[in-house]
């Protein structure tokens, strides 16, 4: 692995007196927040149907969103990566990030082409190009005393609330002469429902929980740039994109792939293809709507859901 070099890479590469070192991403962009949620209430029989238990979940307290706001802006290099560096019979093994304090100096692998940042320390006895891996590193757990109670299992940490009042939704038969719902990236809502055991479709994510969201949104416009690209090319392209999804979340897991996170991470990924010719598969959802536990990996039955909502847009019913 080679280090690059730009007009910038010096400058960044240098220690300096700035905190955090990384390449300052594009404007912000805009994110639309939806006032509610509409329940859909389309059934495929002509039959009523009740529709699951509704839970209520407090994921996290309005003061742990604040620790989490607080950790990803100031103790974004939390997680650690690592590489080694070998020529010969030297070896050197340094701390590697997006994000990396300039306290020493670094070895810039930002892409020339797309400039996606990624640095390392700089090996005391070896050369950037010495580079030859990746791996993962370690975890710093970085809570102040006090902000430890805001993560308790059980206690404010992703609890279910139960309904004081009915917990199920009545699901009517379609009515004759109703439009059917299009497939849309672009709208925020439920995208479907579980109905005997099956998802019916109307219609980057867990490794950037420890970064300003900056830092994701810069990838997605590169990724929606490739895709642009690639449908000016061939339109008849299929492209499909997955949402994050929630998972269990123990102490350490909700510092770093925090269930709230994940989902300002949805809300970007829906605007920033906004308007493309792409399609959604909601993991989102089909999680959140299946009986089986979160799982940061959701399990069988979830994936062959998915798997088939693919099928149905790669391969679909002839209409004669």
């Amino acid at each position: 692995m080679r280090r690059t070099s730009s007009p910038l890479a010096d400058d960044e590469a240098r220690p300096s007196g700035r905190r955090l070192s990384w390449f300052t991403p594009p404007p912000r962009a805009r994110i639309r927040r939806d006032s509610g949620v509409t329940v859909p209430s389309i059934a495929p029989e002509a039959r009523t149907d009740r529709i699951g238990g509704h839970q209520v979940t407090l994921v996290h307290p309005y003061e742990a969103i604040q620790v989490l706001k607080r950790l990803n802006s100031e103790e974004p290099d939390r997680i650690s990566f690592l590489s080694v560096f070998r020529s010969g019979s030297i070896s050197e093994t340094t701390i590697c990030n997006v994000c990396l304090r300039p306290t020493q100096p670094l070895c810039n692998y930002t892409d020339l082409r797309t400039g996606e940042p990624w640095f390392c320390y700089k090996p005391k006895n070896l050369s950037c190009d010495a580079r030859i891996n990746h791996a993962m590193g370690h975890y710093n757990q970085i809570l102040k005393a006090t902000e430890e109670k805001l993560f308790q299992s059980g206690v404010n940490l992703k609890v279910y609330i139960r309904a004081s009042g009915p917990a199920s939704v009545t699901v009517l038969p379609k009515k004759p002469g109703q439009p059917e719902v299009e497939s849309s990236i672009a709208k925020v809502g439920p995208s479907g429902y579980y109905y005997q055991g099956v998802w019916h479709v109307f219609g980057i994510w867990a490794h950037f929980g420890t970064f300003p969201m900056e830092i994701y949104i810069r990838r997605l416009l590169n990724i929606r740039r490739a895709v642009v690209r690639l449908l000016d090319r061939a339109p008849d392209t299929l492209v499909v994109i997955r949402t994050g999804n929630p998972k269990v979340m123990p102490l350490w897991s909700s510092l770093v792939v925090s269930d709230w996170h994940a989902l300002q991470c949805n809300k970007v990924l829906r605007t920033m293809f906004e308007g493309l010719n792409v399609h959604l598969i909601d993991a989102w959802e089909m999680v959140i709507a299946h009986h089986l536990p979160h799982n940061l990996h959701p399990p069988r039955p979830i994936i062959e859901n998915m798997v088939n909502v693919i099928l149905s847009y790669t391969c679909p019913q002839s209409s004669g």
